[in-house]
């Protein structure tokens, strides 16, 4: 009897899954055709404004090595 339960709701998961799988795959595909058909938009603009690109911004300093003498010679304490 739990043999024949357990095939049962194998049975039942493996439905489902292809089920749900055939309906992600619809919904890929929609997805995927909505995407073709849409004009790409222009690159950080909103609708009906023109494209201004923002100007460069200047490099970062340098960080600090990790092992200054300062940090070596604090030890570690771990926080509770």
């Amino acid at each position: 009897m739990l043999d024949r339960d357990l095939e049962d709701s194998e049975e039942q998961y493996q439905m489902a899954l292809r089920s749900h799988l055939l309906v992600v795959d619809r919904l890929i595909d929609l997805h995927n055709a909505k995407i073709r058909r849409a004009p790409p938009p222009p690159p950080h603009s909103l609708p009906g404004q023109p494209f201004h690109p923002l100007p460069a911004l200047p490099p970062l300093p340098p960080l600090p090595h990790p092992a200054t003498p300062d940090t070596r010679s604090r030890p570690f304490h771990p926080t509770s």
